[in-house]
């Protein structure tokens, strides 16, 4: 009896947050896990700073930054579903062609320049989604409801 307490308690020692809820908006949650895998080499690099103190200041910088920008997103992004207004990946993947056509670059490049930037193709692409969403919303509310819900915007 006393051997199954034992290790009872143990297990509960050993027991570890595998993921923290940062922020909540509407029915979404953000966690660690959200915030660190937005940019996973920038996070990569944070946690390979060897002094601890720079490397909790650029951790906690990073992560609020990071956590306003995936809030801005939801709080858009749960506005238009709202209003039933949508937009498909391929207006998306849309507006990245138009992005690399209008400044005469390529993906690599872009990836390149986002790098560099500390953001990712995945930000990248969230943000248009979301850029695309606000201008969808906007025309919805100025206009009568469409029998489509679906934008059709360019971003």
């Amino acid at each position: 009896m006393l051997l199954l307490l034992l290790l009872s308690l143990s297990q509960q020692v050993q027991a570890q947050v595998i993921d923290r809820v940062y922020a909540r908006v509407g029915d979404d949650v953000i966690t660690k896990f959200d915030v660190e895998s937005l940019n996973p080499e920038r996070t990569k690099a944070i946690y390979a700073i060897a002094d601890e103190n720079e490397k909790n200041r650029v951790l906690a910088e990073y992560t609020k930054k990071t956590l306003d920008f995936l809030v801005d997103q939801y709080v858009v992004l749960n506005s238009a579903r709202r209003e039933g207004v949508r937009v498909s990946d391929q207006e998306v993947d849309n507006a990245v062609k138009d992005v690399l056509e209008k400044n005469s670059i390529t993906e690599q490049q872009l990836l390149d320049v986002l790098a560099r930037e500390n953001r990712t193709m995945a930000r990248c692409m969230a943000s248009a989604s979301v850029s695309a969403v606000s201008r969808c919303s906007v025309r919805y509310e100025a206009t009568t409801r469409p029998a489509s819900n679906t934008c059709t915007a360019r971003v």
